[in-house]
């Protein structure tokens, strides 16, 4: 099965089968606040994000990685498409994602496997990491 990135234009771009999501089950949709009053009352507020789920698929090296070719596609389409919305497509399942980039990290992070080479091409594998953040339907 494929994983592909698809524009509402109907643009898209085939990913790597082997991507891992690797935040798959550490997000949590329960968020908690905790804070004392000036008295010491302990304040406890809860909620449930309606937004925001983190999606990093990965590809290392004891995962499968991939060629220098898919990197620059990648980089292609965030450029094309820096703030648009896109369907994740995984296994049969469909997920209304965008790029991710935060807390310094880039939305799309590659390091060369085995060996850095001066003068890399686009056969040479290396280690992957796009992340993608999952956006809210909204009746669209």
């Amino acid at each position: 099965m494929t994983q592909r990135l698809i524009h509402d234009n109907g643009d898209e771009l085939i990913l790597d089968p082997h991507f891992i999501w690797v935040d798959e089950n550490t997000w949590s949709a329960h968020v908690q606040s905790m804070d004392y009053a000036l008295d010491g009352t302990l304040i406890v507020e809860n909620s449930i994000k309606k937004a925001g789920m983190p999606m990093t698929l990965s590809l290392e090296e004891n995962q499968g990685l991939a060629d220098r070719a898919l990197v620059e596609k990648l980089k292609a389409f965030q450029d094309k498409y820096p703030n648009d919305i896109f369907t994740l497509e995984r296994f049969g399942k469909r997920y209304r994602v965008t790029w991710r980039a935060e807390e310094g990290e880039p939305a799309i992070e590659a390091h060369q496997a085995f060996f850095n080479y001066a003068n890399p091409d686009d056969n040479d594998y290396v280690s992957l990491t796009v992340r993608f953040m999952e956006i809210p339907n909204n009746g669209h």
